[in-house]
């Protein structure tokens, strides 16, 4: 309950912020307006070119919890079982995103007109804390929970054409789409575990360490989203501040999640419809073209979809088929629920908060 007060926190702190700084950049534009007209007005805007580089310190976290509507194999041979509904969460793997990334974007404006972006983002440190997996066996009662060193690559892609909609003096609005992408491939290792989920049965809690390599996870999320964006300038276009805010009514994702311990499996395919965006920048620009700039990005998604779930043919297939016989299942339970194949589907929620704080240079010229 810790974790998911913090998380919620974090959610209304950036969302508040972002509230705060979109009404005193509106609350200013009037007054600047008259300030910096006419400096403005000695300016010829033309169609320019900028690229720009730096780096972004990334935090949150990206996880997914299966539970409720469940179909596969029982434990008691040879039974599948259709449309059970279970409690939701029964399982919640959250894997961190605390990473340094460097990024790279080309930007194209025509003033009065339309700016088209396209940037990348790339983890260049695969170190990104722990993941954590959660168990609860019985519904509501945390019965297992276990840490795993987690490593991670990384990218995000993006593009965006915002058209002009407002432009008066020093303030514009640009309104406009996009699309984004987002990599994250995670492998973990070194598992300990503490696990209660027999204490009803009389049986003591177990703790284990694992060594080597436990699991794989592998992410995609495809976000179209529409975009809008407020500038305000000052000094004859040397400052700008930008604000960003980006919703996707629907977007997609794809995931894969191997459990080498058990030699299972899992594949998802999740859609969503509450993806927002935050964006917040202050650029500097000098009149040799050379800029600077300070960002704050906010990220929420939050999708569903269905989890399909498969053994495959391992060394642990056999270990999992011995040690099922030894807990009391019967040869014929304990391979029919080791076999290769599917082993059922059941419901998936995907939900992610990303946090990135950036700095970066770059470089503009006018064609």
């Amino acid at each position: 309950m810790l974790r998911m007060n913090k998380n919620h926190h974090v959610t209304t702190a950036a969302a508040a912020a972002s509230a705060i700084i979109f009404a005193l950049i509106i609350s200013a534009a009037p007054l600047s307006a008259e300030g910096g007209q006419s400096a403005k007005q000695d300016r010829v805007k033309k169609t320019s070119i900028g690229i720009e580089t730096g780096v972004d310190r990334y935090y949150g976290y990206t996880k997914y919890q299966i539970g409720g509507n469940t179909s596969g194999r029982m434990n008691y041979f040879p039974y599948w079982y259709p449309n059970i509904k279970i409690w939701f969460p029964l399982s919640e793997l959250k894997f961190p995103l605390e990473t340094w990334m460097v990024y790279g974007k080309a930007i194209l404006n025509y003033p009065g007109f339309m700016t088209i972006e396209a940037g990348f983002k790339k983890s260049v440190s695969p170190k990104t804390g722990h993941m954590e997996d959660t168990d609860w066996t019985i519904s509501g009662i945390q019965t297992i929970y276990s840490e795993s060193t987690a490593r991670m690559d990384a990218i995000i892609s993006h593009i965006d054409a915002l058209f002009t909609a407002v432009e008066d003096g020093p303030f514009s609005l640009r309104l406009g789409l996009g699309f984004m992408h987002q990599y994250f491939d995670f492998t973990c290792s070194n598992v300990a575990q503490v696990d209660a989920s027999n204490v009803i049965y009389g049986k003591p809690v177990y703790f284990d360490i694992i060594g080597g390599r436990t699991l794989t996870y592998e992410l995609k999320y495809f976000i179209p989203h529409l975009s809008g964006a407020i500038k305000l300038s000052f000094f004859s276009d040397s400052l700008d501040f930008n604000l960003g805010l980006k919703y996707s009514p629907f977007n997609y994702a794809l995931d894969r999640d191997d459990h080498i311990l058990r030699a299972r499996m899992s594949r998802d395919r999740a859609m969503g419809y509450a993806t927002v965006m935050t964006l917040f920048n202050v650029k500097y620009r000098f009149d040799s073209g050379v800029f600077f700039t300070l960002g704050f990005d906010y990220t929420y998604i939050l999708m569903k979809g269905t989890q399909r779930q498969y053994n495959y043919p391992s060394y642990f297939t056999l270990v999992n088929y011995l040690a099922d016989v030894k807990n009391g299942s019967t040869p014929a339970e304990a391979f029919y629920m080791n076999f290769p194949g599917l082993t059922g589907n059941i419901d998936n929620r995907l939900e992610s908060q990303q946090i990135a704080i950036s700095a970066g240079a770059g470089y503009s010229f006018e064609l």
